[in-house]
Order: structure tokens, then sequence, then C-alpha cells
């Protein structure tokens, strides 16, 4: 968990999680005891990278694919 901070029970969803600010954002949530929807437009095999190592340190994330600047897939997205 992260220091002070309980997010469990929470729910996150990053988008752009796949690299970068978003990927660390995904797994701090997560350590921090978040279920985390770890978004991505075109990398999929790094975001599914970031799931694993979520949930290979025991916290829960789920891959989701899509382009949330398009709002048919966001919703989408939201309701996985």
């Amino acid at each position: 968990m992260v220091q002070g901070i309980d997010l469990t029970g929470s729910v996150a969803l990053v988008t752009g999680a796949s690299r970068g600010i978003g990927a660390v954002i995904a797994t701090r949530l997560a350590q921090a005891g978040a279920k985390v929807g770890v978004n991505y437009m075109s990398s999929e095999a790094a975001a599914a990278g970031v799931v694993d190592s979520i949930t290979g340190s025991g916290g829960e994330a789920l891959l989701l694919g899509g382009d949330v600047t398009e709002e048919e897939a966001t919703k989408s997205i939201i309701k996985q």
C-alpha cells in the first residue's frame, strides 16, 4: 500500500496507462488498493505488461483498449 493512502474498494480508470506517467499512476493506484482499469489506444502489449505487473504484485487490474476521445468507445470502456 502507498504510505498513508488507502484506496481499498475504489475503482480507477487510467487512460494512457500503457507507458510513462500513466503506467506509474496505474501502478501506484493499485499499490494503494484500488482496482485499476488500464486503458490503451494502440500499445496493447505495453498495457498488458502493466496489468501483469499489477496482478503479479497482488493487485487487481483489467486491460481496457479503446480511444477515449470517442464517446461510444468511452462508454464501452466504462461498462467493462
